[in-house]
């Protein structure tokens, strides 16, 4: 009976808390925003054709590039 009414009032504490925390997000003032500026960003792109392995060969499984794409 004792356990009981320790999770109970357990419980009741954090429900009551819960609430009083959910009245209060409801009823404070909405942020004020001020007034914001546009910013325009430009970018410079330009294609380039990558060599993703110069040595052609995998260093993980030490084999060539060739030989380890279909594994």
């Amino acid at each position: 009976m004792w356990s009981f009414m320790m999770i109970w009032e357990h419980s009741a504490h954090t429900t009551m808390r819960l609430f009083w925390l959910l009245l209060l997000c409801i009823h404070s003032p909405s942020p004020v925003f001020a007034g914001g500026i546009t910013r325009v960003y430009y970018l410079g792109i330009h294609e380039v054709d990558w060599n993703y392995a110069p040595t052609g060969m995998n260093v993980f499984s030490n084999q060539s590039i060739a030989r380890s794409l279909y594994v």
